[in-house]
């Protein structure tokens, strides 16, 4: 939860603020003018921790100030956003978060201990990245409308990382888009949730290109559909949704970067230049590149109608397959 104390601390400070700079544009000028702390809500060498490290060693290159990488991983992410939510809005503090513990979490428990809307200020999206819907390799489903006629014919399941995250609701959607039914079993973490299929637990998971591509390669796994208007350079193999039989299908994943709310204006302004700045070197790129990922920088206003959409979306969806709330 919240602290509710923070509220006061906040008001102080940026009461100071206003007073001793205008409002934040003197600041904003200058910064950073010390080390940022970057917390990431996630175990150190996922996907979330790799684009979290690499943003922080190009802004520390860029800026010359140092970026201290802080992994508060656990609860689908929310350890690490509420931390962040909680942190004092000087710009000293930002978060690199994917959609799980951002647009998600806060819509599958009844009494969500933050709300974006009320707790976070969108500072910009780093990159998307589509999700594939991946089965055993020997399976005799060939294709995703197959496995579909296999789901209506038979008691199937489905892993994931755990309850609220985005695989968790990108296996909803589908299921709710394809009139099926399927157990949902939850994991802790991706790479267990991928190799409750290999050992038979399991019939079906959602996945990014990254994580799925090894088990492709080894024989093990079998990329179905991916849900992006284009095929994914990494698994050029692997159908889109449209092409798969299921028309406006367009779900990424996304990493985006995040400040305590009541972060004033020009230090946020300030964040977004500095988050954009960093997305456009060349080794940020490669990095985006390897990983399967696609640069899209934006302004902060710009991010934030995207995640009012997409959790308008979530909801509908949560609403539409009578998803209960967790406590």
């Amino acid at each position: 939860m919240v602290d509710p104390g923070k509220l006061t601390r906040r008001a102080i400070l940026l009461a100071s603020l206003a007073l001793a700079i205008g409002g934040g544009s003197a600041v904003a000028q200058t910064f950073p003018a010390k080390p940022i702390r970057l917390i990431v809500p996630a175990a150190p060498g996922g996907p979330t921790d790799i684009v979290g490290r690499a943003l922080g060693k190009v802004i520390s290159e860029q800026t010359g100030q140092s970026v201290l990488v802080e992994n508060r991983a656990g609860a689908s992410g929310s350890i690490g956003v509420a931390a962040a939510a909680n942190a004092a809005p000087d710009g000293y503090t930002v978060l690199v978060s994917v959609p799980d513990a951002i647009s998600i979490y806060p819509l599958v428990k009844k009494n969500p201990p933050y709300r974006i809307d009320r707790d976070l200020t969108p500072v910009t999206l780093i990159a998307k990245m589509p999700i594939v819907y991946a089965i055993d390799a020997r399976s005799k489903a060939r294709t995703l409308k197959e496995f579909v006629e296999l789901a209506k014919s038979g008691k199937l399941s489905y892993g994931t990382p755990g309850v609220g995250t985005t695989a968790h609701l990108m296996m909803e959607l589908l299921k709710y888009r394809a009139g099926i039914e399927m157990l949902h079993v939850p994991y802790k973490g991706a790479a267990p949730a991928m190799m409750s299929i290999v050992a038979g637990e399991t019939d079906m998971t959602a996945t990014s290109p990254t994580a799925l591509k090894g088990f492709i390669e080894r024989g093990q796994l079998r990329g179905l559909a991916l849900t992006a208007d284009a095929r994914s350079p990494s698994l050029p193999e692997v159908p889109t949704m449209a092409e798969a039989g299921f028309a406006d299908f367009v779900v990424p994943a996304w990493f985006g970067v995040f400040a305590p709310r009541g972060t004033p204006a020009p230090l946020a302004d300030r964040l977004n230049e500095l988050v954009l700045a960093a997305i456009a070197a060349p080794e940020f790129q490669r990095l985006m590149g390897n990983l399967g990922m696609q640069g899209e920088p934006v302004s902060r206003q710009a991010f934030g109608t995207m995640l009012s959409a997409e959790t308008a979306r979530w909801k509908a969806l949560m609403e539409a397959a009578r998803m209960p709330q967790e406590d």
